[in-house]
């Protein structure tokens, strides 16, 4: 026998248990398949149901998805449409922008122009100022030394006035203190009837010295100021001796000095560099046409 046969029979073999077991199964299942046909048909029913249902479900979504689609794209658009005037703005901003910035340009170089021209002006301000100052001091010496010959000249003048006076009689000397006692009297009068107490000094004296006198303005420099109690407004006389060079008021006063502007004085001498000054002297005129100081 050939291998050819021997297959052969063997294949046929093989084939004849697989019919063997077909049937053997078509058989135990040939009683119960028509209940078998209707439960297959039923559940192919309830999975095209299922099925069915499922395809509604992603029909709905996917219509829901598109609306969604839809208004995301309307969206999209919007803020495009937003984008394109955002950047229209922008560049316009960047145009106001590159314009202050010229501008703000311009100004830092006019502040600069204006900033060196100002230090210029300081400068020059600087220099009038020293020149001011050389003035002032060079006006100051010429004063000094007007001052200096001016009070030459008014003791020149004083000592003449007294040799003049020591020759006048004493009958003349009489008159005159009576005439001005009499002026002081009916000046006293005066203010007595007004209201004003002319008997009350005031409270503390204060004495000074006269350092300067400008006879074209009529202002002395007494050696008394706020540390003296002075102020402004307060009275003062000035005499030489016991005699009555003149009185006026104070109209400035600093530390040590003040100025006094003369209302009243001597018909034959003025105030001289080293006169007396004392604010409790009473003399005719002094406080003619003004309140007694308290």
């Amino acid at each position: 026998m050939g291998t050819l046969t021997k297959v052969f029979i063997v294949i046929n073999f093989i084939f004849a248990i697989v019919m063997f077991a077909v049937q053997t199964v078509l058989f135990s299942q040939r009683e119960d398949w028509k209940s078998r046909w209707i439960d297959e048909s039923n559940n192919h029913l309830k999975t095209i149901t299922i099925k069915d249902s499922e395809i509604q479900y992603w029909l709905r979504e996917n219509r829901s998805k598109d609306s969604f689609i839809t208004d995301l794209k309307t969206n999209l658009q919007r803020i495009e449409r937003e984008m394109q005037t955002k950047d229209a703005a922008t560049q316009e901003l960047q145009t106001r922008f590159n314009q202050l910035q010229a501008t703000y340009a311009g100004l830092q170089s006019s502040y600069d122009a204006l900033y060196r021209e100002l230090e210029s002006i300081r400068s020059e301000r600087e220099n009038l100022q020293r020149e001011l100052t050389q003035a002032t001091s060079q006006f100051k010496e010429i004063v000094s030394r007007h001052d200096t010959k001016q009070q030459d000249l008014l003791f020149l003048q004083t000592k003449f006035e007294q040799i003049s006076k020591e020759l006048d009689s004493t009958e003349v000397r009489l008159q005159r203190i009576v005439k001005e006692k009499k002026e002081l009297q009916m000046i006293l009068d005066q203010l007595q009837q007004s209201g004003i107490i002319v008997d009350i000094l005031p409270t503390k004296s204060i004495k000074a010295k006269v350092q300067q006198y400008n006879s074209q303005y009529k202002i002395a420099t007494l050696s008394a100021g706020k540390d003296q109690n002075v102020r402004i407004g307060d009275r003062f006389s000035i005499s030489r001796g016991e005699k009555f060079i003149a009185s006026g008021k104070v109209t400035e006063v600093e530390k040590d000095f003040c100025f006094m502007k003369i209302e009243y004085t001597n018909i034959s001498q003025e105030p001289a560099i080293g006169d007396d000054a004392n604010n409790k002297i009473i003399t005719p005129g002094t406080y003619k046409n003004e309140e007694i100081q308290k």
